[in-house]
């Protein structure tokens, strides 16, 4: 499987906030990603960009818009939809001790709920979305690597297009300190211009937005 580009990554994350941000309040909302996890989402909208998310969780080691995305996608489900995309995940290999294998038409609806929540629980346990989330991120910087765009410190407008966000909400990331950014004086003069290094940059990737801080 070839890595994805970074126009790609971008499209994708572009069109996974737009579905999310149709489906909540103008005004944001909270939402139980089950197991203790909990997303704090917040909608903007930018007539030149369109929709962005603001995403604030409790776990970012493992929740992160995909699986924001994947939370509204499944409300929308219908229960055929939901069992043939678990046939194509899960494989009737064996992990654990236990097997996936799911002989869907030989077992009545009660039973297949039940082992549904039993498939459910075993994948979390194995840790596959943060599996999931950690490749995802091998393969940004493996296309950052690949079209040699790796530089010491970046420019908002770089991490807009990294993001798929507006350059208003990169600005404000950098004044709210929700990212590690320092001002340095604009080429052109005049002005101070944002920079984030290319350690922030993998820290954002690994952990997400800091915390507001009370004061600033």
């Amino acid at each position: 499987m070839m890595p994805l580009t970074t126009d790609q990554i971008i499209a994708d994350r572009a069109r996974m906030e737009k579905f999310i941000c149709e489906r909540i309040p103008d005004d944001g909302t909270w939402v139980d990603l089950g197991n203790g996890a909990w997303a704090d989402l917040t909608p903007f909208w930018d007539e030149r960009f369109g929709w962005s998310l603001l995403l604030e969780t409790n776990e970012p080691e493992w929740v992160d818009l995909w699986e924001v995305y994947q939370h509204f996608r499944r409300k929308e489900m219908t229960s055929r939809e939901w069992w043939e995309e678990m046939n194509r995940e899960i494989k009737p290999t064996q992990e654990n001790g236990v097997a996936h294998h799911l002989p869907v038409e030989q077992e009545d609806q009660g039973r297949m709920l039940l082992r549904l929540s039993e498939i459910e629980q075993k994948l979390e346990a194995a840790s596959k979305v943060t599996l999931a989330r950690l490749l995802k991120i091998e393969v940004i910087l493996t296309t950052l690597v690949q079209q040699h765009t790796i530089k010491e410190f970046y420019t908002t407008d770089d991490i807009c297009k990294m993001f798929g966000k507006a350059p208003y909400t990169v600005r404000e990331w950098c004044r709210l300190r929700r990212i590690n950014a320092k001002k340095v004086p604009s080429p052109r003069g005049g002005e101070f211009e944002w920079r984030i290094s290319h350690e922030e940059l993998v820290r954002i990737q690994n952990e997400g937005l800091l915390p507001i801080p009370t004061k600033y």
